[in-house]
């Protein structure tokens, strides 16, 4: 099932190409989408400090796309869910996801 496939994409993140990161943020979004059960195992998983990490990402390479999934896929995390929200605050987002992990 789909938490079998967690490890797989958290080394996914971790590879040395962009399209790699950028096909395993976009399937972690697509899971995190899903509900809270998928929401809490990614983050149990440890997905959260590497998708924070791919914001900052500098290569030549499609880097906007990759960007743009891994803010999907934390925007997804995030949602309903303020132990992911604090998960992701604790990492350090950029400025632009502030809003959206916000403490109260």
């Amino acid at each position: 099932a789909w938490q079998a496939q967690l490890p797989a994409l958290l080394r996914q993140l971790q590879a040395d190409t962009p399209t790699k990161q950028q096909q395993a943020a976009e399937e972690l979004k697509k899971l995190a989408s899903r509900g809270p059960d998928q929401q809490a195992a990614i983050a149990a998983a440890g997905a959260i400090p590497f998708l924070v990490s791919l914001l900052s990402a500098s290569s030549h390479v499609a880097i906007g796309d990759l960007q743009k999934e891994a803010a999907a896929a934390l925007g997804w995390l995030a949602r309903n869910n303020e132990a992911n929200k604090a998960a992701i605050w604790a990492v350090g987002p950029f400025p632009c996801l502030s809003s959206c992990c916000a403490q109260p």
